[in-house]
């Protein structure tokens, strides 16, 4: 979509929506700004965590502190880390306001995803053309295009699928 990836192509979607979307993510990611201005590496972060008598994997420290997160974490990591960054952070002063940031963009993020499912199942059930070894592009209004490459069958019923197998089978 407009040459993104799907999560690029919901903020897209986000941002072209709500006037505010922008002003809420630079709220949304103060925590992120904070702890990777305090600590210049995810161990740092885990071991202050951790100090501070809380129990994280690192793992989880490296997602924080890599910015892998699209807006930012559950509440309660978020008092984790208001706690970690101290009370006179930014993080700790507008904790509610960040909370409410990402909460909205939440719900923002989850109805464009919703939307993009619906155009997708909606033109993909329309598709009347052959597809080729090289696929075929199908145009979307206001999302842009996808590129088909096989359609075996097409359920009447939602079926979740792991994105791991959906990648594979892709790739096959």
């Amino acid at each position: 979509f407009r040459g993104e990836s799907e999560e690029g192509a919901v903020s897209s979607i986000v941002d072209s929506s709500y006037n505010d979307s922008k002003a809420l993510r630079e709220i949304a990611k103060i925590w992120h700004n904070e702890i990777t201005h305090r600590f210049s590496r995810a161990s740092e972060l885990h071991r202050a965590v951790v100090g501070a008598g809380q129990k994280i994997a690192l793992q989880t420290a490296q997602i924080w502190h890599g910015g892998w997160l699209r807006i930012a974490p559950a509440d309660k990591n978020l008092d984790v880390l208001a706690k970690v960054l101290g009370s006179k952070s930014d993080t700790s002063i507008r904790l509610e306001e960040i909370k409410r940031a990402s909460h909205l963009l939440n719900e923002r993020h989850i109805s464009a995803g919703q939307m993009i499912s619906q155009s997708l199942k909606s033109k993909i059930a329309e598709w009347q053309g052959d597809i080729s070894e090289t696929g075929a592009t199908l145009r979307i209004p206001q999302l842009g295009q996808i590129d088909l490459v096989v359609i075996e069958s097409i359920s009447p019923s939602e079926e979740l699928q792991d994105r791991s197998m959906v990648n594979r089978l892709l790739r096959q």
